[in-house]
């Protein structure tokens, strides 16, 4: 795509993008379902907490690093 010409573009895919980042910024996407409390018993938590949780002296840099999660740490989301 990113060789593709502006001209080429069509103005309504052109735009797409910005509008979806639009409506992330305003918190479209800020939710949570209940599929998480169902498959570990926990209830969800949202992005901020979980970040919080693990940057304030949490060990998430540290366990991202040393694989867990399921990652290995090369900015895979867990």
């Amino acid at each position: 795509m990113a060789e593709r010409p502006a001209a080429e573009t069509p103005a309504a895919f052109a735009g797409m993008p910005a509008d979806l980042d639009l409506s992330v910024a305003a918190s479209a996407e800020d939710r949570t379902s209940h599929t998480v409390e169902r498959i570990t018993g926990r209830p969800p938590r949202g992005f901020r907490t979980v970040a919080a949780r693990e940057t304030v002296g949490g060990g998430g840099a540290q366990a991202l690093a040393a694989g867990a999660c399921g990652t290995s740490g090369a900015g895979a989301a867990g």
